[in-house]
């Protein structure tokens, strides 16, 4: 709990989280799950020795991922996503607030409801959209479709 209190100052160190966190995305996108992994835990433990930042909430959203997809430790998976949400609160990370939004869900979002994770990518489509990202907006508008037909909502 210690590193949580400590703010990384330090902002080209920034810069690289931001730089790995792009690596992430390609590598997911291209589906090399191993550079995925390796990038998400480079950067937790960046965040882990130099403090927190506005981009650590969406690493450890991302290592929940990986921890929940492995299937080794579900309920661990479930409290650093969660603690990963409490984290970004710290923040003014509007312009992320979508792609956190979306990552939770993917992490442990089916543990919830499914009428509140239809909800969560509700706000992330909102807010991906009033953000102006819109790409990110339609990924999780599919997302809430495919939540909101297994939930049996009526409207989107």
């Amino acid at each position: 709990d210690d590193w949580l209190g400590k703010k990384m100052e330090d902002y080209t160190l920034r810069y690289v989280i931001r730089f790995y966190g792009q690596m992430v995305l390609s590598a997911y996108f291209f589906k090399v799950p191993h550079i995925v992994a390796y990038f998400v835990c480079k950067v937790a433990q960046l965040s882990l020795e130099n403090g927190v930042c506005e981009h650590t909430p969406l690493v450890f959203l991302q290592l929940s991922i990986i921890i929940m997809r492995s299937g080794n430790n579900i309920a661990c998976a479930h409290r650093i996503a969660k603690d990963a949400m409490a984290l970004s609160e710290r923040f003014n990370v509007s312009d992320q607030m979508a792609q956190l939004n979306l990552n939770f869900t993917n992490a442990v979002g089916h543990l919830e409801w499914f009428h509140a994770g239809a909800q969560r990518l509700r706000v992330c489509f909102d807010s991906a959209l009033s953000s102006g990202n819109a790409e990110m907006g339609f990924f999780c508008a599919l997302q809430l479709v495919n939540r909101s037909i297994l939930s049996g909502e009526k409207e989107l």
